[in-house]
């Protein structure tokens, strides 16, 4: 690019020389603004020559604007490459980092199957726990079952017993109440004897005194 940049301006440079003469002579028929002189009348058949160095003006010129956009347009290209070179990096950071981030992950999703791996042996060991758990709640719901019944049986008795030993208790009660009575009536009655053989007493001596009053008197 820079080699085609010189040859350019050497080949501008060049042409100067000609272009101002052209220029001269197409103006004013005099070279660099001068009287004509013989040299110019001599070259006034060059007239081509003139017009071709005048389209070569021209040409080097459109080369020239040419080459400068093609300058820049090299210079965005360095600048997009260099941006989607940043671009590049970033996206190798980030891909660096999603990389560590996969292994990371891996190393989890790992511990985690041997984390399921020790809960299913968890889980089947309390699976097989709670089977024979139920086998045992089984077996002691049939004994309490079994206890039930029993208790009822005896709740049974008990009511009966106790049903016997109300009727009993109140058997017991009236003849306690009789028995009572009786005593009562015996109490009376030996008020009554007492009385009887106070009187009878009483009556003996009397006789006693009447036999004796008897006796003296005869």
């Amino acid at each position: 690019m820079k080699t085609t940049t010189w040859a350019a301006i050497a080949l501008l440079a060049a042409a100067l020389p000609s272009f101002a003469y052209a220029d001269g002579f197409v103006r004013g028929g005099t070279a660099y603004g001068g009287a004509p002189s013989k040299i110019l009348l001599a070259q006034a058949g060059r007239q081509d020559t003139v017009d071709k160095l005048l389209q070569q003006r021209d040409r080097n010129k459109d080369l020239a604007e040419s080459l400068r956009r093609s300058q820049e347009a090299r210079d965005r290209q360095t600048q997009h490459i260099a941006n989607l070179e940043a671009q590049v990096d970033r996206l190798a950071g980030v891909i660096k980092v999603r990389d560590q981030r996969v292994s990371e992950l891996s190393n989890i999703e790992k511990q985690l199957r041997r984390t399921v791996a020790v809960r299913d042996e968890h889980v089947a060991d309390l699976s097989q726990s709670v089977d024979q758990l139920r086998s045992t709640l089984a077996r002691r719901d049939k004994q309490l079952a079994d206890l039930e019944a029993v208790v009822f049986a005896q709740e049974r008795d008990i009511t009966r017993l106790q049903e016997q030993v109300d009727n009993r208790s109140s058997r017991l009660e009236d003849n306690r109440a009789r028995a009572q009575r009786r005593g009562d009536r015996l109490d009376e009655l030996r008020t009554l004897i007492d009385r009887r053989d106070a009187r009878i007493a009483d009556l003996q001596q009397q006789v006693e005194r009447l036999q004796a009053r008897l006796a003296r008197l005869q």
